[in-house]
């Protein structure tokens, strides 16, 4: 029986749990912030303001976490952090979980970090496959016009004022599937706002939507992120 349950996928195996009322394992991060009077003091400070914010990375160990509490636990903004996978190409050192196991694990780990940094968390629907060499390497596998279509969804969806890049579309990024997050950031900035740009999006009942500031990254410099300079 053992030997069949590993055939599954992890989805698969909670799906069953479910089916039969097996309770799985609870929420390993205490959303401290949120709870008695310092959370309600939280949500009536996100009263006071219309703030929003976009981070887009690559993968789930992209985003910078400082930024993300910063934004929704300083400033009160409504913040996401958009990973464009999942971590199923990583590695894993401590468990033998690889492939879609361990992007189950990686979805967990960012959304338990949410919890701690008060952000929100969305996804698009590329894999991570591992290491890539270059941005047109990362573009051929993903498909550079579906992960741009995902998202604008995605700025359609949350509707934010301000996106941040962790990334620069350039070299400075490491691998090519940060060079892409942060090349097609900028792309997603303009066609989201643009209502001839994935009209199918429109048609389901998205509104286009412009946001009003672009900041980018440096790639893994310790240097601020810069203004964009399309606006």
């Amino acid at each position: 029986m053992l030997l069949k349950l590993r055939k599954f996928t992890v989805l698969s195996l909670l799906l069953v749990l479910s089916l039969l009322n097996v309770p799985t394992a609870k929420a390993q991060v205490r959303p401290v912030y949120d709870m008695g009077a310092i959370g309600l003091g939280q949500q009536l400070k996100r009263l006071q303001t219309t703030a929003s914010a976009m981070h887009t990375g690559a993968h789930p160990d992209d985003e910078d976490s400082n930024l993300i509490a910063f934004l929704a636990r300083g400033e009160h903004a409504r913040t996401v952090y958009l990973a464009l996978n999942r971590g199923e190409g990583g590695q894993n050192v401590i468990g033998p979980e690889l492939f879609e196991p361990l992007g189950v694990i990686r979805t967990e780990e960012l959304l338990q970090a949410r919890r701690l940094d008060g952000g929100q968390q969305m996804f698009t629907n590329v894999m991570d496959y591992g290491f890539s060499k270059t941005r047109a390497e990362a573009a051929r596998i993903w498909g550079e016009q579906p992960t741009l279509a995902e998202m604008v969804r995605a700025i359609r969806t949350f509707r934010p004022l301000v996106i941040i890049s962790r990334f620069s579309g350039t070299p400075a990024d490491g691998h090519g599937q940060h060079q892409l997050a942060g090349y097609l950031t900028p792309l997603a900035y303009k066609a989201a706002a643009d209502p001839n740009q994935f009209p199918e999006q429109i048609k389901e009942g998205l509104l286009p939507w412009q946001a009003k500031k672009l900041y980018m990254g440096q790639g893994f410099s310790l240097r601020p992120a810069r203004r964009c300079p399309l606006r």
